[in-house]
């Protein structure tokens, strides 16, 4: 890893200022995990989840032309590897007749699939990963070792985006400006479009909703991309194809890029659970009527008790040794520590943490699209910050880093051929279960304006030259909007003076029985306004 000069700022107080920036900003792109906070939705479901706060490192990661052209040709050979492996497990399984991989242990994985088994020519499926990220570390010593592959929902290209958006408006760049990550927008397009045959493909991005952990970078992926970010219950699968059930009816969906795991993903299919898929759509996926991104079965990769195995399998198909091996802590025995995986010392690199600059280890997440045209890495990557007895795939604290690249970028040789895929109406084709959020993302916003805007008229009130002690015009509307029993009246002694005391005191009891449900229908309007964000301008989402 190099410094850049520019980067490097000169005191504390500085950083702490940049880092500042950057929670503002992040929290401004609802990038907080905020939305995990939140009540229960219109539809009933509860956003339950314990809020996931991250940080981003004001200090980037940064890699040379030269050390990123080594990463970017391991990274390939690695994808082209599994997509070899996953060719093999469901085709010929030359691997299990050749003993490599022993067929008790292959069978007994719940994520290998059976129904996708000789899937790939009666899909007309062009690959098995269309997208594949894999977390890298290096030691101290400057050699990279895997520690992770990610086949099955790669996560964090969005993050990515959303990293280098923010830091690149508060750090100093100066003149060694990092390659342009934007560009991994049409590499995915293109990615995603070259999937299938058909011509103008439309695509969604298939999510299970906010209270997925990584919603956030779905979202944010599925708006930079323009297309729409679907739920379950917004599709349907008749005659053997998958639709979108849309405001101007039924429309047809070529490419599902699902950002749900494999196992979610038809409550029909074995091994399945939960409600967040799609009931039959592996049935239009085996008709060949729909392509999906990536491919079902691909989970296979990331099972834990098969691991250890893959690199040795695809040496035996490729006849080449791959340039990552893989030090998961998953197949290693006893410590979690980087350094005990590792066998050796792990680089550490500058992070702030409580306001002081500290040195510690990181992991890298790379990320690869797969085009008709070939596999193109993307010139950045997220970067997550290892604290002690961290599990290294798993970090507890949620502290980022931007991963900057030098040098000019060559990548946009993949995108000048891309075709196109169609322009949406966002007016017609706007999802049902999107209609009905953005419904009552208008009700919610209503009702907290009017809760708040009577709590404010009770509470700048100027006090009354005399007073019964039955509640105020304001008071019983008050009630009546939070749907709180009527308010009480109050004794007062005739001719008393302490009726002001009194009257403030009632004011102060109706408004506090009121931020309760003030805080509801905020809260409310929130957990609408993040599942329908691409709908919304940038000022309106923020």
């Amino acid at each position: 890893m190099t410094t850049v000069a520019a980067n490097e700022p000169v005191s504390a107080l500085e950083l702490g200022r940049r880092q500042g920036a950057i929670d503002r900003l992040l929290m401004a792109e609802g990038a907080g995990h905020i939305v995990h906070d939140l009540p229960v939705r219109s539809d009933g479901r509860s956003v339950g989840l314990a809020s996931r706060p991250w940080r981003l490192d004001p200090l980037p990661y940064v890699l040379t032309a030269d050390e990123f052209t080594w990463i970017e040709g391991a990274v390939t050979r690695r994808m082209q590897m599994l997509e070899a492996i996953l060719a093999d497990l469901y085709g010929e399984r030359r691997l299990v007749a050749d003993g490599v991989i022993d067929p008790a242990v292959l069978w007994a994985s719940p994520a290998y699939r059976l129904s996708a088994v000789g899937a790939a020519s009666r899909r007309r499926q062009r690959r098995w990963l269309s997208t594949y990220a894999v977390d890298l570390v290096r030691t101290a010593d400057g050699v990279w070792f895997a520690i992770a592959d990610h086949t099955d929902t790669p996560a964090g290209l969005g993050y990515a985006l959303l990293d280098r958006g923010v830091l690149t408006q508060v750090a100093d760049v100066g003149n060694d400006l990092p390659r342009n990550v934007d560009t991994a927008l049409a590499l995915m397009r293109r990615a995603l479009v070259d999937t299938t045959a058909v011509e103008g493909p439309r695509v969604v991005v298939l999510t299970s909703g906010i209270d997925h952990p990584a919603y956030v970078d779905h979202s944010y992926l599925a708006t930079q991309l323009g297309f729409n970010i679907v739920e379950g219950p917004d599709l349907v699968v008749r005659e053997g194809q998958l639709w979108l059930q849309t405001l101007g009816g039924l429309e047809q969906v070529d490419v599902l890029h699902r950002r749900i795991v494999d196992r979610q993903l038809d409550p029909l299919e074995t091994n399945t659970y939960g409600s967040a898929g799609i009931p039959a759509v592996l049935l239009a996926d085996d008709a060949g009527t729909l392509t999906m991104a990536n491919a079902h079965g691909t989970g296979v990769i990331e099972d834990a008790s098969l691991l250890g195995l893959w690199d040795r399998a695809g040496a035996e198909l490729t006849g080449e040794a791959p340039w990552l091996n893989m030090r998961s802590p998953r197949v290693a025995r006893g410590s979690t520590r980087v350094d005990d995986i590792l066998g050796r010392a792990a680089e550490r690199v500058p992070c702030l943490a409580d306001g002081r600059v500290v040195q510690q280890p990181i992991v890298l997440r790379f990320h690869a699209v797969a085009t008709d045209d070939g596999i193109a890495v993307i010139p950045g990557g997220n970067g997550r910050i290892i604290e002690t007895h961290d599990d290294p795939t798993l970090p507890t604290p949620a502290r980022a880093k931007d991963v900057w690249v030098l040098g000019d970028d060559h990548s946009t040789s993949l995108i000048a051929e891309a075709r196109s895929a169609p322009q949406v109406d966002f007016i017609t084709s706007v999802p049902t279960r999107a209609a009905d959020s953005l419904y009552w993302l208008g009700r919610a916003s209503e009702r907290a304006e009017a809760v708040a805007r009577s709590m404010r008229v009770i509470t700048t009130a100027p006090p009354l030259a005399s007073w019964s002690g039955a509640p105020t015009p304001a008071m019983e509307l008050l009630a009546a909007l939070t749907g709180a029993d009527a308010p009480v009246p109050v004794e007062v002694k005739p001719g008393a003076l302490s009726h002001p005391a009194a009257l403030a005191e009632a004011r102060r009891s109706a408004v506090r029985s009121a931020a309760e449900s003030l805080e509801f229908h905020i809260g409310s309007m929130l957990a609408e306004a993040a599942s329908v964000r691409e709908f919304l301008s940038t000022t309106t989402g923020r």
